[in-house]
């Protein structure tokens, strides 16, 4: 009896479908999450590149030393166009190419003209000398200079779609690091002017 009525449990498909839809529903609403949360990353991502390109175009246009005026304005132009950070950094860096002179024993030397860095209180006097990757430099001539922008854009995800063994995705929180190096287009050397206001200033060139 007992058999017969085990096996007749066993053939029987009659049901609902609350099971598959218990399974269903909550990787349905991750993968939806998911979806939200990577695309906002990527949409944050694009906009900080896009920002420092930006900026790097105009500092390569500028015709006028740079000032700090001009960096606090490139700052809220950063922090207006990525919007997801309430205080980016970025750091202007101007590199100069000296080619290996044979005739004088003089030789190749890559050397760091000026540097400056505003935003998450930066003192804009007072920024350590970056080390530069001479190996990311394009080929210059003697005498050429190149500058280096680099935005520090940080980033939070709304909301982590990890969950149990996969609950570090790395989305949580991180930083967006940009360099772009361009050169000046309308003058051969980009300079810094530390005092504006002083006609008798001597600028860092």
């Amino acid at each position: 009896m007992f058999t017969k009525k085990l096996k007749a449990f066993c053939k029987d498909e009659d049901g609902t479908l609350s099971i598959e839809l218990l399974l269903v529903v909550p990787m349905l609403t991750w993968a939806l999450i998911s979806v939200i949360v990577y695309f906002d990353a990527f949409r944050a991502q694009y906009y900080s590149e896009r920002a420092n390109e930006t900026i790097a175009d105009m500092i390569s246009r500028e015709d006028d030393p740079i000032t700090a005026e001009f960096l606090e304005g490139a700052e809220g132009v950063l922090r207006r166009m990525t919007s997801i950070d309430s205080d980016p950094e970025f750091r202007i860096t101007i590199v100069g190419y000296t080619a290996e002179d044979l005739a004088t024993g003089t030789p190749e030397a890559y050397r760091i003209i000026w540097s400056r860095g505003e935003g998450a209180g930066i003192d804009v006097n007072n920024v350590p000398t970056p080390i530069v990757d001479t190996s990311s430099l394009p080929q210059l001539s003697n005498g050429d200079h190149v500058i280096l922008l680099t935005t520090l854009v940080a980033y939070n995800a709304p909301m982590n779609p990890g969950f149990g063994f996969f609950s570090d995705v790395g989305l949580a929180s991180r930083v967006f690091n940009r360099t772009t190096i361009v050169a000046p287009r309308n003058i051969q050397l980009v300079c810094w002017d530390a005092n504006a206001v002083d006609p008798n200033n001597v600028l860092v060139c």
